[in-house]
């Protein structure tokens, strides 16, 4: 995986897939802020894009089990996208600072990652959503 502490020139977009219609997915992409070096910040919500979902659920990237980054020509999913996120965003305010501090090792991406996947399937279950991958 690519070294994301520090951004290239030549790299100014970053895109974001994600669930739509996941009340915690949502609003982490709203809150996140990267840093300003991008150009571009596309996000993608995976219900609203059924090919791009589709696409990524070919590669053994299921949207329901994680969102995808895309950046520098790599794609980052589920806990790595979560890591991802947090090294190339700011520290602009308690959320991104929050969120980086937790999130920008992978180690604890990765271990966190799990009960985040079962609350937010617990929580769509809840809110009566159906799968993005059915």
């Amino acid at each position: 995986m690519n070294d994301l502490s520090s951004t290239s020139s030549d790299i100014t977009s970053v895109r974001i897939i994600y669930d739509g219609e996941c009340p915690v997915c949502k609003s982490f992409v709203q809150h996140i802020r990267l840093r300003k070096n991008f150009d571009q910040i596309e996000l993608i919500d995976a219900r609203k894009n059924p090919d791009t979902a589709q696409h990524y659920h070919q590669k053994g990237m299921g949207l329901d089990d994680g969102m995808v980054v895309v950046f520098s020509d790599t794609e980052y999913y589920g806990a790595d996208a979560i890591n991802a996120l947090a090294l190339l965003s700011s520290s602009s305010d308690i959320f991104n600072k929050m969120n980086a501090f937790i999130f920008k090792n992978k180690i604890v991406s990765r271990a966190l990652y799990p009960s985040m996947k079962m609350g937010r399937s617990l929580l769509l279950k809840a809110l009566g959503r159906r799968r993005i991958d059915s």
